[in-house]
């Protein structure tokens, strides 16, 4: 029976999204003088939370259309976004080459035509998408071990850094394959922490994962090793339970919101964070500034890249492909329809 729509899944998407921002917002201002380390120690340990967390609610309702013929997973989702990837990719390089902030490592406009040989060009987690949804659908007949086994395949061995590709973009679509599988095959294991989570299991869910990642940082142990796998698993209990006790306890927030307009928050912050990076301002040099500036650019991108959608969004196949489909980034036979989000 196909699942309804739940609120927490859209909030962990919400949650995950701001924590991506937030990571761009620290890594690209290590030029910066104001810089602190404590924020990029932070946003490194949130590896494992933030890409997947995003990845697993991506592929938490995939299995409701895995039974759908090849035909319609490349007109409804894997040519969406593919179209997606391209349209930004282009979006990207262009603005790169207009904004004074350059980001390293720099890439020309001219590089576009390798956009599908260094994902990392472009929107990579859009690229990722479509080569998940490929390989679940090739694997669906297969018996779940067997699935996971071969996502242990593609995935452990560079997520756990012994096997170097030379690409970071390729090593980052590599490793999440998993985490995507433990979305979609795991739904259901997802649903149970869900519906059992509560502030005390939260808690405990934090005080491992803080524990263990404390203890590698203390170590020296590079958190691409083989303890990113538990670390990784705990991280989604813990953020599956973090979203359900927001949406009990915090739904002032609205992060749900949040989690159902990912799409243009995703293919637009970066782009506005090295404009916003463009400005020279005279920050003091403290631990406050260091901290508080990511925080407050974090605010201006979300806000700024929800504005941009709004006054875009009508703009055909800028944020869902072009043709008429039944996916979520098609577009919409229903003259009401509402625009919804990967």
């Amino acid at each position: 029976m196909p699942k309804e729509r739940l609120t927490w899944v859209d909030t962990a998407k919400g949650m995950a999204i701001l924590l991506v921002v937030l990571h761009h917002a620290v890594l690209l201002a290590h030029s910066k003088p104001w810089f602190d380390d404590h924020m990029d120690m932070l946003t490194r340990a949130l590896m494992t939370v933030r890409m997947p967390l995003f990845f697993a609610m991506s592929g938490y309702f995939f299995l409701r259309r895995v039974g759908q013929p090849w035909r319609w997973q490349l007109q409804n989702r894997i040519g969406p976004m593919l179209w997606l990837y391209v349209v930004w990719t282009a979006i990207r390089l262009v603005s790169f080459d207009l904004t004074p902030w350059k980001r390293d490592p720099e890439y020309p406009i001219t590089d576009f035509v390798r956009l599908f040989f260094d994902p990392l060009i472009g929107p990579w987690y859009i690229y990722a998408l479509p080569i998940y949804f490929v390989l679940g659908k090739v694997l669906s007949s297969l018996p779940v071990w067997v699935q996971f086994a071969v996502g242990a395949v593609i995935s452990f061995p560079v997520a756990c850094g012994f096997v170097s590709l030379g690409s970071d973009g390729w090593e980052s679509v590599l490793t999440y394959f998993i985490v995507f599988q433990v979305g979609s095959l795991g739904s259901g294991g997802l649903g149970k922490i869900a519906a059992r989570a509560t502030g005390m299991r939260l808690c405990a869910a934090f005080a491992i994962w803080i524990s263990g990642v404390g203890l590698l940082f203390v170590a020296d142990v590079s958190l691409a090793s083989l303890w990113r796998v538990p670390l990784t698993a705990i991280a989604l209990v813990m953020g599956v339970m973090a979203a359900v006790m927001v949406d009990r306890h915090m739904a002032w927030l609205k992060m749900s919101w949040f989690g159902k307009r990912t799409l243009p928050i995703y293919v637009i912050h970066v782009q506005l964070i090295c404009l916003i990076y463009s400005i020279e301002i005279d920050l003091p040099n403290s631990v406050i500034v260091g901290v508080l500036a990511p925080l407050f650019v974090v605010l201006i991108t979300v806000a700024g890249a929800l504005a941009i959608w709004r006054l875009t969004r009508q703009i055909p196949g800028l944020y869902a492909a072009p043709w008429y489909g039944q996916g979520a980034n098609t577009r919409q036979r229903r003259s009401k329809a509402r625009h919804r989000k990967i």
